[in-house]
């Protein structure tokens, strides 16, 4: 083999092995702001790692954590040397996100003061009174929403954690709204005390609010509403969950921002009045005529309504459309 022959090989596979990358075994990208929860910073505090080496990454210290109220920078590049001198190869790491991690330090947690008994015994009554509700309405309890008020409480003594609960209604059955309980307390099949409240009992539900102050008679827009996981007493009030429903609908009453919307606030928009002119559309096998006819019946979005062309007394059946606008069916 001749020695010009020999280097283009050489170059060849040269070019060869340079085109073809070795696949990235971990991935790092950095978020551009974290805390720090001990001493020193580690990798998976201020980046999301994925790859077949991630786990092995995650440990790795990239430095001191910074002093409480304070703050440090670290570079993408800064990271790739830390995993350069922990055994990595850096042409395997692929780094990507923030140019930059800006590391805080987290506040340490406030030492929880011991709940004096009055207040424990009225926690574990609201949990008591919630884990029944959600038995008795077939929900999870954390969709049960429960505030007692005027507890009182006969014959209860000793470690609250032991008792058992059996909640009593004042009605034949569990429902919605204020209500009367008791709750008998039992521990080793013994009687061992007896709590007595009103219950203002509603479900959790996310469903569409208000998202700002609003006058009656507003027509309502998707932009005009928001989702909201609020306290429901009446779940057949009729309660919207989906932005496109409000289209032609108007408030009947002025509603502050984060109020529910359901049927009891809301009517529906009349769009066409009897005896004025709108707009009459057809369309067929590709053509669409308008013209101008009387409505002859009041109608809101989706209703359909009687209209008649002037000068006659030719009536024709639509749907309305639009303000002002009908289809013909």
């Amino acid at each position: 083999m001749g020695r010009l022959t020999a280097a283009l090989l050489a170059l060849g596979i040269f070019a060869a092995g340079a085109a073809e990358a070795p696949a990235p075994e971990l991935r790092v990208r950095l978020r551009p702001a974290s805390a720090a929860a001990g001493r020193f910073v580690r990798l998976d505090e201020v980046a999301e790692l994925s790859g077949a080496r991630a786990g092995e990454a995650a440990g790795v210290l990239l430095g001191r954590a910074p002093e409480a109220g304070q703050s440090r920078a670290i570079t993408a590049r800064a990271v790739v040397l830390r995993l350069e001198e922990e055994g990595f190869d850096a042409r395997r790491v692929e780094v990507s996100g923030a140019a930059e991690a800006v590391v805080g330090t987290v506040a340490p947690a406030a030492k929880a003061e011991p709940m004096p008994a009055g207040e424990r015994l009225q926690a574990l009554a609201v949990g008591w009174v919630r884990a029944a509700l959600a038995e008795r309405l077939g929900c999870p309890a954390d969709d049960v929403d429960v505030k007692l008020e005027g507890l009182s409480v006969t014959g209860v003594a000793g470690d609250l954690r032991d008792l058992k609960a059996q909640v009593e209604w004042a009605a034949e059955r569990a429902r919605l709204g204020h209500q009367k309980v008791t709750v008998l307390l039992f521990s080793g099949g013994q009687r061992r005390g007896r709590l007595e409240a009103y219950a203002d009992v509603a479900v959790l539900r996310t469903v569409l609010v208000v998202a700002r102050d609003l006058p009656a008679g507003r027509s309502l827009a998707p932009e005009d509403v928001a989702e909201a996981r609020v306290r429901v007493a009446d779940p057949g009030a009729g309660h919207l969950t989906d932005a496109n429903q409000v289209t032609g609908l108007i408030l009947a009453r002025a509603l502050k921002a984060g109020a529910p919307l359901d049927s009891r606030s809301l009517a529906r928009q009349v769009l066409v009045r009897r005896g004025q002119p709108v707009t009459l559309l057809s369309e067929a096998a590709g053509l669409r005529i308008t013209e101008t006819v009387i409505a002859r019946s009041d109608g809101a979005l989706g209703d359909p309504v009687v209209v008649e062309r002037p000068g006659t007394r030719k009536q024709l059946a639509g749907r309305v459309a639009d303000k002002g606008l009908v289809k013909v069916e």
